[in-house]
């Protein structure tokens, strides 16, 4: 009743109705039971649950009744369950008081009340706070055909006659009365008289004053037609559909002030993406993405052009101070969109790999004021602890910079102003997940610099990283070692580490030593803490052939298997080995010969990798998942292999 009386009314003017998403559409009720008459057909009675045939209406609902009596829809709700927020008490007495106003046989009842004393204050806030919740619940569907503004107005009527009453002063009030709406023709006057004030302050304030901001007639549209084009419009291919959309995300922007952007900004975002965990709408991320890069490649162009066009001097000083704040408004508009993008998990990973290449205005890569709000969109990426995420902070191949290279904390380096917290935060979730390898070490040892000034300060990342580059021996020079090995010693975490480091090279010797056998093969059911205590149990150094087919292990082991120096016939038929062991075995054993990886999990990732055994003769891939793009690769960069077997794979027969 109270939907019927207080929320209809409101959607009726809209010529709208009440979507079946809303939990109080009436074909969501638990008890909900359709037309009966709907169900006469050919002189029978048929019961729409079960399409069962009766021949009279009271042997229908009587089974109804014995069957269906609660309807059980997978998106049925007990409207029972709301009545803390429609206030059920409070009409249900107003309701019965006024039933038994005139019947002068009956006690007269009296409406509902509630000591104002006896009111909790925070109780009613939490109640209210979930009304309005559930209330745009109730109305989220409406948001696509209609306006912003729209959308807004009928959330606040709706508001204001449900759940504006859950307060202690208003909440003993039961009235069902419905405020009328204006009459048409004073709306109609009154909408021409807003619409034509609309417009001349818009023709004064921006085609007069700021010709620059103005807008066709053709590119402007609604807040409800601007998500439906980012939605199903390819912007990256339309210029012109590009320039309209930054116009309008503009214009929204510096109209509106403070906390109202950035809620406006984020229900926009919801609404694009949804309430799912994944978003519906595959269109939406890049046209976002393609906008917000094109804007700010606008503006640090625009500014460009601005300075360099200024005459003298003073002149370029007042086109700096004139413009600074307009130009930081717009500036934080578009960061404040990547931040809520990189928000979403389905979204990040997509943001990431279109962020790798750096696609921004050269001018903003050197500007610390778009670069030091832009840390959080990269902190979020880092954050991820998918692979195929946080990788993406490195360059897009090895000669171009990456996201990591901008942050490098050096006495140059204008946009780092964290003394390098945030690349640091970068270094240890690539060390600690899968670049703990000699190819990008390499990378890192060009800033020994930043390094040892970081670690001196107590930073264990920095510390375990210098620890690394002397593990794999990347740091040349004799006193640079000296250097580094002293910064590790003057600390308490930095000591730690170097003595670990220290006992893992004594063990490593001892493998190597010369003796032991030449050939090993370890039993079925071996496992990598079997491989890791047989190595660690004497001298390896004479070890040539190792075979670990059919066994459990992973490639986990290929952390003890690098230190085989010697190694040069390895099998891992039939074992549970995949990329990340492949890399390492591939940086570490460039002397292998021959390498069986028939049936094993290795993918072209990792198969990529074996460009750099040189000294591979034979190679079995035999059922693994290699396509033939990497085959041919292979064979172009192995000059010494003789033998690679490729039977069922997807290069079978290339």
């Amino acid at each position: 009743m109270i939907i019927y009386k207080k929320v209809l009314p409101i959607l009726h003017r809209y010529k709208l109705s009440l979507p079946l998403s809303c939990p109080f559409h009436s074909e969501r009720d638990i008890l909900w039971w359709p037309d009966i008459q709907i169900d006469f057909q050919d002189g029978q009675w048929v019961c729409p649950f079960c399409g069962q045939i009766f021949s009279s209406e009271d042997l229908v609902t009587k089974h109804y009744d014995q069957k269906h009596l609660i309807h059980q829809a997978e998106e049925s709700v007990c409207f029972a369950n709301f009545c803390d927020i429609f206030r059920c008490e409070v009409i249900l007495a107003t309701l019965e008081a006024e039933k038994n106003k005139f019947e002068w046989d009956k006690f007269p009842s009296f409406p509902y009340s509630q000591n104002r004393s006896n009111c909790d204050d925070k109780k009613m806030f939490l109640l209210q706070k979930k009304c309005k919740n559930v209330m745009r619940q109730c109305l989220l569907d409406l948001l696509q055909p209609l306006s912003i503004k729209d959308y807004q107005d009928i959330e606040d009527e709706v508001n204001r006659a449900i759940c504006s009453y859950l307060t202690c002063n208003k909440y003993s009030d039961g009235s069902l009365q419905v405020v009328q709406p204006v009459p048409v023709l004073v709306g109609v006057i009154v909408g021409f008289v807003l619409i034509g004030g609309f417009c001349l302050c818009y023709y004064v304030v921006y085609i007069l004053s700021c010709p620059e901001y103005s807008i066709s007639n053709d590119s402007f549209c609604n807040g409800a037609t601007q998500m439906r084009s980012l939605k199903n419009n390819q912007l990256a291919f339309s210029p012109s559909m590009s320039k309209t959309a930054l116009d309008i995300t503009q214009i929204d922007k510096i109209k509106d002030e403070g906390l109202h952007t950035l809620q406006y900004g984020t229900q926009m975002e919801v609404s694009l993406h949804g309430l799912g965990c994944k978003c519906p709408h595959p269109r939406v991320l890049q046209n976002l993405v393609n906008i917000c890069v094109f804007a700010i490649y606008s503006i640090f162009e625009n500014r460009k052009t601005e300075f360099l066009e200024s005459a003298n001097a003073e002149e370029r000083s007042s086109v700096e101070s004139t413009s600074y704040i307009e130009w930081e408004a717009k500036l934080d508009c578009f960061i404040n969109i990547f931040v809520l993008l990189s928000q979403f998990d389905d979204w990040r990973a997509s943001m990431a790999e279109m962020l790798q290449p750096v696609p921004f205005h050269e001018k903003a890569i050197t500007c610390r004021r778009f670069m030091s709000p832009f840390k959080e969109v990269i902190r979020n990426i880092v954050n991820d602890k998918r692979c195929n995420v946080h990788q993406m902070v490195l360059g897009i191949r090895e000669q171009k910079i990456g996201w990591y290279n901008l942050y490098v904390p050096d006495p140059e380096n204008v946009v780092c102003d964290d003394d390098g917290d945030l690349w640091s935060f970068m270094l240890d979730r690539l060390l600690s997940c899968c670049y703990k390898r000699r190819k990008f070490l390499q990378v890192v040892a060009v800033q020994l610099g930043p390094l040892m000034l970081r670690a001196l300060r107590g930073d264990e990342t920095c510390q375990k990283t210098l620890c690394a580059l002397l593990e794999f021996d990347l740091i040349e020079d004799r006193d640079f070692q000296l250097q580094t090995i002293t910064t590790l010693q003057s600390t308490a975490s930095g000591k730690r580490y170097y003595a670990t480091l220290c006992e893992r090279q004594m063990h490593l010797r001892q493998v190597q030593q010369k003796g032991g056998p030449r050939k090993l093969v370890l039993p079925n059911k071996s496992t990598d803490a079997d491989v890791s205590r047989l190595l660690s149990s004497g001298s390896f150094g004479d070890l040539e052939c190792l075979s670990l087919a059919f066994t459990q292990v992973t490639s986990a082991c290929a952390e003890e298997l690098i230190k085989l120096s010697s190694l040069k016939y390895l099998s891992l038929w039939s074992t549970q080995f995949d990329d990340s062991g492949l890399r390492l075995l591939s940086e570490h054993l460039p002397n292998l010969q021959s390498l069986d990886l028939c049936e094993t999990r290795v993918t072209d990732n990792g198969v990529a990798s074996l460009t750099e055994m040189k000294s591979l003769r034979k190679l079995n891939l035999n059922s693994t998942q290699l396509h033939p793009e990497t085959f041919e690769c292979l064979k172009k960069t192995l000059p010494v292999l003789q033998e690679c077997d490729v039977r069922y794979t997807e290069a079978w027969g290339f």
